[in-house]
């Protein structure tokens, strides 16, 4: 029998009690309010104790400020209404709570008449644990005298012996209510939450947790030092000494009943761990989250304790411009960003990883508004050296450019009446002085923001100010300033890029891309026909020749793709193959094969479908970067380079060899991990080590390594969720992320994990209905969206949501019906409009088919249908795939010609390894066997 004195059972069993109050609370929180009491009736039964503290939890969860925006309840006569106490009279009930009730009161003194807020213990509490916190709270208020908390003006005993305080009636918004009026700004809010911070740091200082941080404890001010409001923080019903030697603490606190709400809660006070400053903390990052955001981070309602922290020690949570008001994320992107890095820094999981108190998180905050480099960032060279530029202008540039850009600014150089000031500055410094400001802005400032993840907008603001000075420029260039022209093309060029580029950060607007890119390349034709020889100038011209090439290949013209792509290589070879070739020349002429194994054969994309001279494309270009990287070994371009033809090259043999391809994979990743510190961290060597991590967890996944594969591209899943939270506007990584999801997608599938191939899918729909309506003219981006509706309308059906599915089935077929009826169909719009319709329900049902019958369960109608779009495929298709082939044989089988299926079959297994190694190659292969064996 146990030991009743055993201390060790004493503390046993006080922690089993508190878990099951915890427990409990949870569970009733998340119930509508009606529903609470009968929950807890039935759970604690006879245990009347245990019934009270639950019921004094979930009463005293609501703030002081909640209560003040309480209506009193109408119908019971208050006793307290019109008395006086300690000199204050009680004129209006605010409101009801836990530990008890507030009420307006006013004291009239020489003639002034003061309102108050008068706190008083609740009657039920009166001999609890409840009032010993109620006095706690109010001794620790009396210590307490910071402009940013409410201060306690009086206090004492009514004559029934109840603790009451009188403090400052506060006139004010709640701190949400203000930050979700448009109007309060973004350095508003981070002003506000300094305060705060400031607020909280003071209590720590004193030895004070308050625990229960969140909008709903403070309220603001009119009057503040920046017309943001003074925050004044509320309620310390919940606060805890961090002294010891004073025994301050409640027997209710001592005992770890923890009134708090949990989305704001730290996970170690959720946990019960021993008190410390990183709670307030991790409070004070998710108000801050809240404000920039709007709304809290996802969280699953529904999740037990347990799981609840394991959710929050595994989630990687949306930045909070996510969910940003578009206008005020545009209106500072920089800013933006750094107050997202500063938010997800203060609630992370480990207490050690946030700011170590909240005066370093006020810290950080105040480095943002002054554009100092914030420590939530990786703090790296190029990141340091923009914000330094920001801050320091006219250092940067001289005092020339100086004059510039006070004359014209980043923000609003587009307006004329900005461009006519600058012509004072103009005629001070000159041309030569204002062409070297473009030059800087392009070379420098621009190649340091292209580093930066997340730093698209501040890209175009930058290449968009040097556009225009060069533009300007060249309306005064008379002499023909071959300098100017060069720059003026490397200008077109950038600026062509981050409009569309598929290869760099961009933002979508295709028109506009290539509008710019041919006036580069028509302005680079014009210089060398005019300068001829100059490699310099050759160099500019050729890429910009490969800069629209990509655009042109990712909008489906493929003709144009490849005539350029084509061009840009022949003239980089003319140079090449001269003695003493410079490297860049060499580079260059790298990426000019590379974009051509792309156009011939890039996996997934709208491209020529010709294997070998993808192949062959994508050594070439190795050659040329290791020769250029024998030439000057430090040449990171040149790096970069081997490890993303390798990545090519492994992509392209996936299927038919495997394991090659995950060696390729991984030699690729060994390359990219063995460069320079500053250049792992760039926002591009970031995303190719992404992308071959995904190759590779796919190849994996594919060979059987299940739990590998897996893992990989989950990993991967969460790192494009998060650069698309860094850099909402960017198109390249929602285009990673559709990409991914599909892999993924498909290994649930196989696992018959229903719910994770459900929220993947519709991820990717999500994502890729954003890019339609960023480029809504774009058919392969038209023909990504018919797929995603009909691969999420194929993951609804298998959950039975029928009318759900056939809506998204209809969307997508009509869709992918109208791009394949184009002139100008792809090759890949039409075999996956047939393979969709090949695929579609049967409506004669299936439950007379054998489970090793590979037909089609299709009318002939839409066989017939099927087999026109594939017929014209195949004549504009070089050499078709072995996939291809067997959708050919499934809609000659749809239309009763098995003969002509089993030879499409024949020549599909042609195409196979002998020996495959690749599950989906494995399944193709049976499924092309089976074909064989039909009669016919």
């Amino acid at each position: 029998m146990p030991d009743p004195t055993n201390p060790t059972l004493h503390s046993d069993l006080a922690t089993a009690r508190y878990q099951r109050v915890e427990s409990l609370f949870f569970a009733a929180s998340d119930l509508p309010p009606a529903d609470r009491q009968a929950f807890l009736n039935a759970q604690c039964g006879a245990d009347t104790t245990l019934l009270l503290e639950l019921e004094s939890l979930l009463e005293s969860d609501s703030s002081v400020s909640g209560l003040m925006a309480t209506t009193p309840p109408p119908a019971e006569e208050d006793p307290w209404l019109n008395r006086t106490l300690g000199g204050y009279q009680i004129v209006e009930l605010l409101g009801r709570g836990g530990m008890g009730v507030v009420y307006l009161g006013t004291r009239t003194a020489q003639g002034l008449s003061q309102k108050v807020a008068i706190k008083l213990i609740a009657r039920h509490l009166q001999s609890t644990p409840a009032q010993t916190q109620f006095l706690l709270e109010r001794d620790t208020l009396a210590d307490l005298h910071h402009p940013n908390i409410a201060r306690l003006l009086d206090g004492g005993l009514t004559p029934e012996g109840l603790p009451f305080v009188v403090m400052d009636y506060i006139e004010g918004q709640r701190l949400d209510t203000l930050a979700d009026d448009p109007r309060t700004t973004l350095p508003q809010i981070a002003s506000l939450i300094i305060q705060l911070c400031h607020a909280v740091g003071y209590t720590h200082r004193n030895l004070i947790l308050h625990r229960d941080l969140k909008p709903g404890n403070v309220l603001v001010t009119p009057g503040g030092p920046r017309d943001e409001g003074v925050v004044k923080l509320l309620d310390f019903g919940t606060l805890k000494s961090l002294d010891p030697s004073l025994r301050r603490d409640s027997a209710m606190t001592e005992a770890g009943m923890r009134s708090l709400t949990l989305r704001y809660a730290s996970p170690e006070h959720i946990r019960g761990d021993p008190p410390s400053t990183s709670m307030d903390v991790y409070s004070l990052g998710m108000t801050l989250y809240r404000l920039l955001a709007g709304r809290l981070p996802e969280a699953d309602t529904d999740l037990t304790l347990p799981e609840q922290l394991r959710r929050l020690e595994t989630r990687t949570p949306l930045a909070p411009s996510a969910s940003m008001r578009t206008a005020r994320r545009r209106l500072d992107a920089a800013l933006t960003a750094d107050l997202d890095a500063i938010a997800l820094h203060a609630i992370r999981f480990d207490p050690a990883d946030r700011y170590p108190s909240a005066d370093a998180l006020a810290e950080d905050l105040q480095r943002a508004l002054d554009r100092q480099p914030v420590l939530a960032r990786a703090g790296t060279v190029r990141y340091r050296a923009a914000r330094f530029f920001a801050r320091n202008r006219t250092l940067v540039l001289g005092a020339a450019a100086a004059l510039l850009v006070l004359a014209i600014g980043l923000p609003v150089m587009a307006h004329e009446a900005t461009l006519a000031n600058a012509q004072t500055a103009r005629a001070q410094v000159g041309v030569e002085d204002e062409r070297k400001l473009a030059h800087t802005l392009l070379f420098d400032y621009f190649e340091q923001l292209k580093a930066i993840p997340g730093s698209t907008d501040p890209q175009r603001r930058t290449v968009t100010q040097a556009v225009n000075f060069l533009d300007s420029l060249s309306s005064i260039n008379t002499n023909k300033d071959p300098q100017l022209e060069a720059d003026a093309v490397e200008a077109y060029t950038r600026m062509g890029e981050l409009l569309g580029s598929p290869y760099e950060e961009n933002l979508g607007e295709i028109p506009a891309a290539i509008a710019a890119l041919t006036k580069a390349v028509d302005l680079s034709q014009q210089l060398n026909h005019d300068h001829p020889g100059v490699p310099a100038y050759k160099r500019a011209g050729i890429n910009a020749k490969l800069s629209i090439s990509g655009i042109y290949f990712a909008d489906g013209e493929l003709q144009n793709a490849i005539r350029l792509a084509q061009a840009a290589s022949d003239d980089a070879l003319l140079i090449i193959r001269q003695p003493q070739a410079p490297i860049t020349v060499i580079s260059l002429g790298a990426s000019a094969s590379d974009r051509l194994g792309d156009i011939y054969d890039m996996p997934r994309t709208n491209s020529l479908l010709d294997q070998p001279r993808a192949d062959a494309a994508y050594k070439q270009a190795i050659a040329l970067d290791k020769m250029a990287l024998a030439r000057d070994p430090s040449c990171t371009r040149c790096q970069r380079g081997i490890a993303l033809e390798l990545w090519k090259l492994g992509a392209i043999n996936e299927d038919d060899d495997p394991e090659t391809a995950a060696a390729d994979f991984r030699l690729a990743l060994t390359d990219l991990d063995a460069m320079v510190p500053e250049e792992k961290k760039t926002s591009r060597v970031i995303r190719m080590h992404n992308l071959i991590q995904q190759h590779l967890g796919n190849t994996q996944y594919r060979m059987g390594q299940l739990t590998d594969g897996i893992q990989n591209l989950s990993e991967i899943q969460k790192r494009f969720q998060l650069a698309i939270q860094n850099d909402p506007i960017d198109i390249r990584a929602h285009f990673d992320l559709y990409a991914l999801d599909f892999d993924l997608a498909n290994a649930y599938d196989d696992m018959h994990r229903l719910d994770l191939e459900e929220q993947t899918v519709r991820e990717r729909l999500e994502v890729t209905t954003f890019l339609a309506h960023a480029d809504p003219e774009n058919p392969a981006v038209e023909n990504h969206l018919a797929e995603a509706l009909i691969q999420t309308a194929a993951v609804e059906e298998k959950l039975h949501h029928t009318d759900l599915a056939a809506r998204e089935r209809q969307q997508g077929l009509a869709l992918a019906q109208k791009l394949a009826e184009s002139p100008n169909a792809s090759p890949e719009a039409l075999f996956f409009i047939a393979a969709a319709l090949l695929r579609l329900p049967s409506a004669m049902g299936s439950t007379n088919q054998a489970s090793d019958d590979v037909r089609p369960q299709v009318d002939r109608a839409t066989g017939e249908k099927a087999i026109v779009f594939v017929r014209r495929a195949l004549t504009i298709t070089p050499k078709p795939t072995a996939l291809q082939l067997l959708t050919y044989a499934n809609a000659q089988i749809a239309v009763g010609d098995l003969r002509g299926a089993a030879d499409a079959a024949q020549r599909a297994l042609k195409l196979m390894p002998p020996n495959p190694k690749n599950l989906y190659v494995i399944s193709e292969q049976t499924e092309a066997r089976a074909m064989l064996r039909l009669p016919h």
